[in-house]
């Protein structure tokens, strides 16, 4: 979830803005008080965006985005500076949707987003992602896809582009095409977790039993944390159960 500060506020309110940011990394409820009282002063849209971020922080991800969105509108009204912040406010609210479980909320806002920005502007590329992502959610894998293609034509070297697209390929049972990817990906990051997850995903799919476990001990032997090593740990379990019945199953047909 990007939390960085947003560039466009006026230069006066910088200074206040950045320890605003700040104090959220140690302590987002005083972050979130302090942006309050720093809006009632008239703090504008800096100390509204702070105390959005706070939320989100606090792990309140549905009031942050609302709050997220709301701003986006009101700075319409304002500066051009301002204004400018709108396609990352609204990146950040389709970020904080998806953290509450509400992909339908992220694909509206992450949309909304994208139709602020040039075709061609860099910052498309991540906002592409987290749409896809929200399309994911809703086992929409072709516009998926479709995200991850435009975005990876902008930004070609993002390896997680690749790793999430070729998990839509399998998913669209485009397992060669899928294969591609994950090569790719693994090319540009020979150690990347989920990379070795998803190949190792892939191969077990294909039948190859073999390959896929030395994709996920070698997972395994780069970190034993994190989802990936979470989910290679869980395969290669279920594989071995599948090993053990069939074993077991051989044995009483003698």
């Amino acid at each position: 979830m990007p939390t960085a500060p947003l560039t466009a506020a006026q230069p006066g309110e910088q200074a206040a803005y950045q320890r605003c940011l700040s104090e959220i990394e140690f302590n987002p409820n005083q972050a979130f008080d302090e942006a309050l009282i720093w809006r009632d002063q008239g703090g504008g849209v800096p100390a509204r965006h702070c105390a959005a971020l706070a939320l989100i922080a606090l792990e309140e991800y549905a009031a942050a985005a609302e709050r997220l969105e709301a701003l986006a509108d009101q700075t319409v009204t304002r500066s051009a500076a301002h204004a400018s912040m709108r396609p990352a406010m609204l990146g950040q609210a389709g970020n904080a949707w998806l953290l509450a479980d509400r992909p339908d909320r992220a694909y509206s806002a992450l949309s909304a987003a994208l139709a602020l920005l040039p075709e061609a502007a860099p910052a498309r590329a991540d906002i592409l992602i987290d749409r896809a992502r929200a399309l994911a959610a809703q086992a929409q894998w072709a516009a998926a896809e479709a995200d991850l293609s435009a975005s990876l034509s902008l930004a070609p070297d993002r390896v997680d582009g690749y790793i999430f697209r070729a998990t839509a390929r399998r998913f669209l049972e485009r397992s060669d095409a899928a294969f591609e990817d994950i090569e790719t990906a693994l090319a540009l990051d020979p150690a990347r977790p989920e990379a070795l997850l998803e190949r190792g995903i892939l191969h077990r799919l294909a039948g190859r039993d073999d390959t896929a476990r030395r994709d996920w001990l070698k997972l395994l032997t780069l970190t034993e944390d994190g989802a990936a090593a979470t989910a290679a740990q869980r395969n290669l379990e279920m594989m071995d159960v599948d090993l053990s019945e069939d074993v077991a199953g051989r044995g009483s047909e003698k």
